[in-house]
């Protein structure tokens, strides 16, 4: 149910879903252009959560990871991606991954970044999911991402 200014709430209606998360520390290495969830070295553990849109139809993505690029000029991207439906991989998309969202790291110094993303438009009550996926700029470079932490907390 969305909410809109004037409108009477009740007790029932502030079941709020809860925030949550999902880390992964192992490492894995990709050599994709493109977004993917893939890897080509390393452990293939996708790092996702389902959840409830809360009444607001709004939540902030909290994500970070360890990254860096076997190239001291190529760089290593992870950004989110949201889709309808709790299964990973599936559903319409709500939230393409962009470079625009992306965390990002040029070289083969390893650095920890982070980012936020608030999201709108969800339709309340209904199941998403949100997950990491990664890339490398273009050329021969392999990305290697490690410690991934998506978070996902209703706003009011």
């Amino acid at each position: 149910m969305a909410l809109d200014a004037g409108d009477v709430v009740y007790a029932e209606d502030l079941v709020w879903p809860e925030s949550v998360d999902d880390s992964r520390v192992s490492f894995l290495q990709t050599t994709s252009t493109t977004y993917t969830d893939a890897v080509t070295g390393g452990t293939d553990e996708k790092c996702w959560r389902a959840f409830a849109a809360p009444p607001t139809g709004h939540v902030l993505l909290c994500y970070n990871a360890t990254l860096f690029n076997s190239s001291s000029t190529g760089a290593t991207f992870v950004t989110p991606i949201v889709r309808t439906g709790g299964t990973i991989g599936s559903g319409t998309v709500v939230l393409t991954a962009h470079d625009d969202r992306a965390i990002r790291v040029t070289g083969t110094g390893s650095m920890r970044y982070g980012a936020t993303w608030l999201l709108t438009g969800l339709t309340p009550g209904e199941v998403y999911h949100a997950q990491l996926l990664h890339r490398v700029a273009s050329g021969a470079t392999t990305g290697t991402v490690d410690e991934r932490t998506i978070i996902v907390v209703p706003v009011w």
